[in-house]
């Protein structure tokens, strides 16, 4: 009798629905499906077919099962009583699934833990603001159906809905992809995991390995040998997104190099480098760090540990200093352990972008000028999109050009109410006050009485924002910092951390991927420039002859051995510990790292440059 009830019960439920409703009810279902797939069906396939393909058959089960049931578990939230609950599942299963699309369209791949630590590190407010005002029609337009998505799934006509203790399976289900990340780490459960479950275990994963990082010992460096002639002053200059085939004495456009292409730098050209990878916190870290190219990828943090390029420079008897143009100290993967090796560290300027590299600038012919041995690293804030922000308004060579910021108020990146912050123990403001308005003073002069509006067009308003920046970061940066400079004594290498691919055809708003790629990345994202400024008599003539030799062939993982060499380590102790130097013979295969992690086995992989 109890059957008979409750099957007629279960009949009068189903028949209340009418045609609308059942549409309505199979619509949300197909949708929801559709989305999961978008969201993870690529990996649970690419799961299923190589764990099948190694004889892994229960894994593969498993695969399709947790992949099942992470399915059912939403399809049931969706349906439950509780709008609360239909609302909440729905909405940070849309916003999550977003946020890993978006990434995928910007970079090639999706967020896991490595690459979350590294935005932890590299961003900040004024970087987020960026984003937001690159990205604000289209990110509005995500939102918008995200909110029209979210109401449209968790309406579920009131005969169809479930007992909200059928959402239960969701918090499960997210503990377990901690619980088999813990026992199983084989698997990588997040891999084909919806992002409803793997990014709420990423974050604090990410965190997590941020925290254990900046816990990691360096090892003492241990030289034994005596030290030869070096040089009195040296200077790594590590720029920003900067191409080098961008540049005009590396064959690109009219325009772009004019000082640099005169001569009057006297500058030694190596030429088209290629960089360690295509993202800027590996490439950087691993320029400071000295790892060769044959121990990525570092699933030891060898980079974190071994020697650094602050302890060489202070066997040697340098003074470290560090310059930072970045308002942000602490990112690409600098921590407070490696500036305790640094005597000056400069930073904090919170001011007008386009002038932050000049105000490091300044601080670096200061420098230069004093007497002693001193080692500089200077990181450059270069052309960081959004281009159009990246050089003064009126900086035109090129043109018509993409827009600056328009949409959202950037309170301390619009170019007024520049100040310092000195919440850094020992920060030291890149400028006096006194002299960061007298110097912002003269870069507005000489904008004004320089610009030439309109003189070259690349056919593209991005490239000729992008071209404009490079103009003004490169070639009028070192017409500024060269000039009354003595370079008799000092050497200074200038390289950026990774190239930049600007789409012709991508003019002004939507996704745009620029660098960084986790797949299928351009050639010219790892391609950058490498050129060297001296006028020490010996050392320029052993440079010169390197370069004609070795024009376009060199990489990044000859520029650590380089300086070590030039602050008077053996050449031979150099060669066989350190590794070869630009002085040495090119390599005869030039490449760069690609992907999401260069710690893990499966993170990176290689891109061959001809």
């Amino acid at each position: 009798m109890r059957i008979s009830v409750r099957q007629d019960r279960n009949r009068g439920r189903f028949s209340a629905f009418n045609n609308f409703e059942i549409t309505v009810i199979a619509l949300q279902a197909m949708i929801l499906f559709a989305l999961f797939v978008l969201d993870v069906g690529d990996s649970i396939a690419e799961n299923i077919t190589r764990r099948t393909f190694d004889g892994q058959y229960w894994k593969s089960l498993a695969v399709v099962g947790f992949s099942g049931a992470c399915f059912l578990s939403i399809l049931l939230a969706s349906m439950v009583r509780s709008l609360t609950v239909r609302m909440v599942v729905i909405f940070f299963f849309l916003v999550l699934l977003s946020t890993n699309q978006v990434t995928y369209q910007l970079t090639g791949g999706y967020l896991d833990t490595e690459y979350i630590s590294s935005l932890l590190e590299t961003t900040d407010n004024n970087t987020l603001l960026m984003f937001l005002n690159e990205y604000f029609v289209v990110l509005i337009s995500s939102l918008s159906l995200v909110i029209v998505a979210t109401l449209f799934i968790a309406y579920t006509p009131s005969e169809a809905r479930l007992p909200t203790s059928l959402s239960i399976p969701i918090p499960l289900l997210v503990i377990s992809v901690y619980l088999l990340h813990m026992v199983m780490p084989g698997m990588n459960v997040s891999k084909f995991s919806p992002s409803l479950f793997a990014l709420p275990y990423q974050i604090p994963m990410a965190v997590k390995m941020r925290n254990m990082i900046g816990g990691l010992e360096r090892v003492p460096l241990v030289y034994e040998g005596q030290f030869g002639e070096s040089v009195e002053k040296i200077a790594l200059h590590i720029d920003e997104s900067i191409a080098g085939p961008s540049l005009t004495i590396n064959g690109g456009p009219e325009g772009v190099t004019p000082f640099l292409s005169s001569g009057a730098a006297r500058q030694i050209n190596f030429g088209l480098a290629t960089s360690y990878t295509n993202r800027s916190a590996p490439s950087k870290l691993l320029l400071r760090a000295g790892l060769s190219i044959e121990m990525i990828p570092d699933t030891t943090y060898t980079a974190f540990t071994k020697p650094n390029i602050w302890q060489f420079a202070k066997k040697a008897g340098y003074r470290t200093v560090f310059i930072n143009a970045w308002p942000n100290l602490f990112q690409d993967f600098v921590t407070a352990k490696e500036l305790a090796l640094v005597d000056e560290v400069y930073g904090g300027y919170e001011g007008n972008r386009a002038y932050s590299d000049f105000l490091a600038a300044k601080t670096l012919k200061k420098i230069l000028a004093r007497e002693g041995k001193f080692f500089i690293v200077v990181l450059k804030e270069g052309v960081h999109w959004p281009y159009a922000n990246a050089s003064p308004k009126d900086w035109t060579n090129f043109s018509p050009v993409v827009k600056g910021v328009e949409f959202i108020k950037m309170p301390v990146r619009k170019g007024g109410g520049e100040k310092f912050i000195s919440k850094t123990q020992g920060l030291i403001p890149l400028l006096e006050e006194k002299e960061e308005v007298a110097l912002l003073e003269e870069l507005y002069e000489t904008v004004k009485s320089n610009r030439d509006k309109g003189k070259y067009d690349s056919g593209s308003e991005r490239v000729n924002s992008y071209l404009n920046a490079v103009n003004w970061s490169v070639d009028y940066f070192f017409r500024f910092l060269l000039e009354g400079l003595d370079m008799s004594q000092t050497v200074m290498i200038h390289t950026s951390d990774h190239g930049q691919y600007v789409d012709p055809h991508n003019q002004k708003s939507g996704f745009y991927r620029g660098h960084g790629s986790v797949e299928d990345p351009k050639a010219v994202e790892g391609i950058v420039p490498l050129i060297l400024f001296t006028e020490h008599p010996a050392w320029r003539e052993k440079f010169e002859k390197a370069a004609k030799v070795s024009f376009s062939k060199m990489t990044h993982n000859r520029i650590f051995p380089t300086i070590t060499q030039l602050m008077g380590y053996d050449p031979a102790w150099v060669k066989d510990t350190v590794g070869k130097t630009l002085l040495d013979p090119a390599p005869a295969e030039r490449y760069f790292f690609y992907g999401s992690s260069m710690f893990r086995d499966d993170g990176v992989r290689k891109m061959i440059v001809e």
